[in-house]
């Protein structure tokens, strides 16, 4: 929540202050009816968009059958 190993106090009660807000806005969204959804993280976009653009491709590997290197390119963008 902090994002510091030893904050101080005052930015200790900033962020709980913060937090606080910002879970006051959710409950009121919330009550309107709203879906509350969490924020998609930067990296995952990333990988998105490659492996859409990876998929635009697919007929073309396809056609060259070449489905092996569709899947190794596909599988490029994932780390264990």
């Amino acid at each position: 929540m902090v994002g510091k190993s030893h904050p101080s106090f005052y930015h200790l009660l900033r962020d709980i202050r913060k937090e606080q807000r910002d879970t006051d806005v959710m409950m009121r969204e919330l009550q309107m009816g709203r879906r509350i959804k969490a924020p998609r993280r930067v990296k995952y976009d990333a990988v998105n968009k490659r492996l859409q653009a990876t998929a635009v491709e697919y007929e073309e590997y396809k056609k060259e059958r070449r489905i092996l290197d569709f899947l190794s390119r596909c599988g490029q963008n994932f780390t264990l």
